[in-house]
């Protein structure tokens, strides 16, 4: 794969400037990684979401809700999700990952 680069260390003791540099050249391929996978599929998801929000007014409409609680039902989903979000991200970050 085209990403995929190797930064060896010597064994023996190892300058400060040399660290630094292959600190840098870390940071510069995470960098790289992060703009060509993550970003382009995060996108995606996020598009993909946005663009459901037309048909479940639709399906809400369809089931005889009036536009004030159609309004309503989208307000409390992106708020419950604005909120617990962050919490529930925060606490399956403690509580999940394995040291």
């Amino acid at each position: 794969h085209g990403d995929t680069e190797t930064v060896s260390l010597p064994t023996q003791a190892t300058s400060p400037a040399l660290i630094h540099k292959n600190q840098a050249m870390m940071k510069q391929r995470h960098a790289r990684l992060l703009y060509r996978i993550y970003l382009p599929v995060y996108l995606l998801a996020t598009a993909a979401d946005w663009l459901q929000g037309p048909y479940k007014y639709a399906v809400y409409s369809a089931y005889g809700y009036d536009q004030r609680a159609i309004s309503i039902l989208f307000v409390a989903g992106f708020g419950s999700g604005m909120s617990l979000g962050s919490v529930v991200g925060g606490w399956a970050d403690s509580v999940g990952r394995k040291k």
